[in-house]
């Protein structure tokens, strides 16, 4: 009895695609990696982009409008809305 040879699926062409080469030419693909890049470099870097401790209160300051100091105002304990 021979044993069965099966070779492995190759694209059109018989050449082998790289990773790199199918992320490259997929745009979908693509794009959803680079969302996915960014989401997890906000997470891993937050702490250093945000000024404020989520815990920081100002009670003396609840729901004041926009400023140039606190871009979306702040909430009824306030504290701004980016520490939210």
């Amino acid at each position: 009895m021979n044993p069965i040879q099966i070779d492995s699926p190759r694209p059109m062409g018989g050449r082998k695609i790289s990773l790199a080469s199918r992320v490259w030419n997929t745009p979908s693909l693509l794009v959803g990696g680079l969302m996915f890049a960014v989401l997890i470099g906000l997470a891993v870097f937050i702490p250093f982009i945000s000024p404020y401790q989520p815990s920081e209160q100002n009670l003396s300051a609840f729901l004041q409008p926009p400023s140039a100091e606190h871009w979306l105002g702040r909430i009824n304990l306030g504290a701004t809305c980016l520490q939210d």
